[in-house]
């Protein structure tokens, strides 16, 4: 075999190879690219809707309807799920508003002989005035008609350390819109369980 045949065969497979290894390069930056590009633009968090994303919505509505059946604008009870028997939950409502204050009391017997003679107002202050510190929880029901996550009413939940703001605006854009979800189903979870307990109190 000639030199000049052998010296073409080789530069033939230096070719291939060469050929090969750009294809491969090329391959790679395109995958890489593609991981870069999704990590630059990730999918956006859902943002939640309105009542159908709120479980306190019905219970808000059905308490209302209650209360207002019956001519009362304010009812009180006791907080009977978890661990503490000191805590009480009372609401004041208002023709397109309900607030609603839960909190712990050093003298329960003292609550629960006002909830006994029908005075939920007087509950309601107590429980605003002269709780046990750190563990009342304030909601500002605008409308009437649950928590939205996202609505043309502000709703307002105070925990004591924090009000949040729920309007769609991510309590006033300070939080991610995760961070803004997460604290909406809390929040919202928490205020269909004082709901809960105040419509039993007035079946």
């Amino acid at each position: 075999m000639r030199s000049s045949d052998l010296s073409c065969r080789s530069m033939s497979v230096f070719v291939a190879v060469l050929v090969g290894l750009c294809v491969t390069l090329n391959v790679f930056a395109q995958d890489n690219n593609a991981q870069n590009d999704a990590q630059a633009d990730p999918e956006p968090p859902e943002v939640l809707a309105g009542t159908s994303d709120s479980m306190s919505a019905p219970l808000a509505i059905e308490l209302t309807e209650i209360l207002s059946s019956r001519q009362l604008d304010a009812v009180a009870a006791r907080y009977t799920e978890g661990d503490e028997t000191d805590r009480f939950v009372a609401a004041l409502t208002f023709p397109g508003q309900l607030l609603v204050v839960s909190a712990r009391y050093e003298v329960p017997v003292y609550v629960v002989r006002k909830i006994d003679g029908g005075l939920y107002r007087d509950v309601y202050i107590d429980l605003n005035s002269a709780s046990i510190a750190g563990t009342k929880v304030l909601i500002t029901d605008s409308g009437a008609d649950g928590l939205m996550a996202r609505s043309d009413t502000v709703d307002l939940y105070d925990g004591g350390t924090d009000v949040l703001r729920f309007d769609g605006d991510r309590s006033g854009g300070e939080l991610s819109q995760d961070d803004y979800n997460e604290a909406f189903l809390e929040a919202d979870a928490e205020y269909s369980r004082l709901l809960r307990a105040l419509i039993a109190q007035v079946r």
